[in-house]
């Protein structure tokens, strides 16, 4: 039998610091931000435990934004502050949720999803073509676009 490992001895976790950490690494590859929405990440760099959640991650201007519905309004609050991680919590459901994404991703000056205009080029804006910056910059009509 392997031998107890004294807990105390470990460092504590540095949960406010992961977001910092990411937003560098972001930056440092030239990404404008990340949206998160595999849970287990959203808990590993918020501690948020609940099973619905979003986070928006822009590198630069704001906040990150936990965005998740109303079960979850008291529970995210308190887990973000004690936590000490810097992020607003946004409550919406269903196609609000939505509509708050977009809004959030519009509103931001740089984000993890780009609108292809009819020029061509990309550009953050109101909701049409978006797509996840990883799949950035294939043609648009092989991303189901139609443009």
């Amino acid at each position: 039998m392997a031998p107890a490992v004294d807990l105390s001895t470990l460092p504590p976790m540095d949960v406010a610091g992961r977001l910092g950490r990411l937003r560098a690494g972001l930056a440092a590859s030239g990404v404008d931000g990340l949206l998160v929405t595999k849970l287990e990440n959203v808990r590993y760099l918020t501690g948020f435990s609940g099973s619905a959640g979003m986070l928006h991650v822009p590198v630069a201007g704001g906040a990150a934004v936990l965005l998740t519905d109303g079960r979850y309004r008291d529970q995210s609050a308190a887990e973000l502050a004690a936590a000490g991680v810097d992020a607003r919590v946004e409550v919406a459901g269903g196609p609000a949720q939505l509509e708050a994404l977009a809004g959030l991703v519009a509103g931001g000056r740089g984000s993890a999803w780009r609108r292809r205009t009819s020029a061509g080029r990309s550009r953050s804006g109101s909701p049409g073509c978006w797509r996840r910056w990883s799949s950035w910059p294939r043609p648009a009509s092989s991303r189901g676009c139609g443009r």
